[in-house]
């Protein structure tokens, strides 16, 4: 989100994705909306009234950024810009981010302003600020799961290890899966090809299952944790878990 006292520009990226899924441009008197639904492109102009400050729309810009956020499930919020634009905005979204519920999303704030008429060379800029704190809100997020991990595992509310950690997705007890990146010496694991929640460190725990298989751990727990709707977080530091594999429980 990038602001100053004409409006502002929203953009949604979904996960890993290069292109926003939606792009609200805000300037003036004038919401331009753009984005891609079910059945095609879709644009739109909606007139809004503007008769003081930045602060009597910024109410509206708000309700635009849940709104991005809601469509692609942000995990973390950038903007940038004009800092009293950024104030009246930071004070309005505080308490919809710090609503229980679902996690909300980080907001942080990273340099380069409101690029005017598409600058490339402010563009480049500022998507080199957003990287920058997209990678260190993303290892922050990492390290926090860890501790929970660690601290959950003295209360044996976790699993370490691929044994333990497949077992836990075959009794449907895991809430999240953790793996370190590196899976250059992975076990072997069985599955089944009908029910990716069934794992097993040997084959004859499938009960004769005529469609069980082998591979590696990591992708077999990746599959088991997907169909679960499990949460998955890397290991950052993978020599402090054995296997680099590990997964929270309910």
């Amino acid at each position: 989100m990038a602001v100053d006292e004409h409006g502002a520009d929203v953009d949604a990226f979904p996960v890993s994705a290069e292109q926003p899924d939606t792009r609200r441009t805000f300037h003036g008197t004038t919401l331009h909306l753009a984005g891609l639904l079910a059945d095609g492109p879709v644009t739109g102009v909606t007139r809004r009234r503007r008769e003081g400050p930045w602060a009597d729309v910024a109410d509206q810009v708000a309700q635009d950024v849940l709104a991005a956020v809601g469509e692609v499930r942000a995990r973390m919020v950038a903007v940038t810009g004009d800092p009293q634009a950024l104030e009246s905005l930071r004070d309005r979204l505080s308490p919809a981010f710090s609503a229980p519920g679902d996690i909300p999303p980080d907001l942080v704030l990273v340099t380069g302003g409101r690029p005017s008429g598409g600058d490339p060379a402010a563009l480049a800029a500022l998507r080199r600020s957003v990287d920058a704190a997209l990678h260190d809100a993303t290892t922050a997020r990492h390290r926090a799961t860890l501790e929970r991990f660690r601290g959950d595992l003295a209360r044996h509310r976790a699993a370490e290890g691929v044994p333990d950690t497949a077992t836990a997705f075959a009794r449907g007890r895991a809430t999240a899966l953790l793996l370190a990146a590196d899976r250059d010496h992975d076990p072997q694991l069985y599955a089944s090809a009908t029910d990716p929640r069934a794992l097993a460190t040997q084959a004859p725990a499938l009960d004769g299952d005529p469609t069980a298989f082998a591979g590696q751990a990591g992708a077999l727990l990746l599959r088991s944790a997907v169909a679960a709707g499990a949460e998955f977080s890397e290991i950052l530091t993978p020599h402090q878990v054995p296997d680099g594999t590990g997964a929270l429980l309910r």
